[in-house]
């Protein structure tokens, strides 16, 4: 098994080390717009997770879709249903880790979206490469 993952780390390398290159600019792009919502704007933490979430998907799409994988000539009609079962995926994902953190622990809404971020990261990459701009190798 550990062979197998090693194999398919070395063959999808670059498209591994693109994916976190546009998962630190979202993560950068979430905490700032969250930041801005949440402590300037007063708004209640959910909502602001919220907003920050949809501006951040928006390039996070079309980062993933032109960058990434490469899959901007791709019918966005064929796969736009799947990039949606991941977005929510994803969000509740967020969302039940920053409340998680924030409510049972007792620590920060920006840690709970850090850590949310990295568990959606291993979920997002596996889903995107195989069933949402799904590549025959």
């Amino acid at each position: 098994m550990y062979k197998s993952i090693l194999g398919y780390l070395r063959s999808h390398f670059w498209e591994l080390i693109r994916f976190l290159f546009v998962g630190c600019i979202a993560l950068c792009i979430n905490l700032g717009c969250f930041g801005f919502f949440y402590h300037f704007e007063n708004i209640e933490y959910k909502v602001a997770v919220t907003i920050a979430y949809i501006i951040t998907l928006i390039v996070y799409y079309l980062l993933h879709r032109i960058f990434t994988f490469r899959a901007e000539n791709q019918d966005l009609k064929l796969h736009a249903w799947k990039f949606l079962l991941l977005l929510v995926l994803n969000y509740l994902i967020n969302l039940a880790i920053v409340w998680f953190i924030t409510y049972v622990i007792k620590n920060s809404p920006y840690i709970g979206i850090i850590v949310a971020a990295l568990v959606a990261a291993s979920v997002s990459f596996l889903t995107m490469r195989h069933f949402v701009f799904k590549f025959s190798d």
